[in-house]
């Protein structure tokens, strides 16, 4: 899914493909309110169609807090569907971030219920 402005900018580029018994969704561009719905949309049709789903964010250059609520309920879903969604690859500064520098460390952040599995973990 690739989203557009009016000038036909590539804002933020969603691509998805199965290698194996999995599949991948990758993350390029701006990951921030106004592809909200876009990064809902991705996530939750992808986990309907696998066991296995892996989140890459190397192309991400911007991220945005109100993109990291689906990437949480994504998981959580996951998990109570027993499901795996993981993140692999490095994770863009901007989201570390979000977590470190802007007073939302990622551990205050992670699910109650996902424990050691909770997928903002350092890698």
């Amino acid at each position: 899914m690739t989203v557009l402005t009016q000038e036909a900018e590539i804002l933020m580029n969603i691509t998805g493909e199965q290698v194996f018994d999995k599949d991948v969704l990758s993350f390029s561009g701006d990951l921030t309110e106004e592809h909200r719905e876009e990064i809902w949309i991705s996530l939750f049709a992808a986990l309907g169609k696998t066991d296995r789903l892996e989140l890459n964010f190397e192309g991400v250059t911007d991220v945005d807090l109100s993109c990291v609520e689906p990437l949480c309920l994504a998981h959580r879903m996951a998990k109570k569907l027993d499901k795996k969604l993981v993140i692999t690859g490095k994770r863009p500064e901007r989201l570390i971030q979000i977590f470190d520098g802007d007073g939302f460390p990622y551990h205050a952040f992670r699910c109650r219920d996902c424990g050691d599995s909770c997928f903002w973990n350092a890698q």
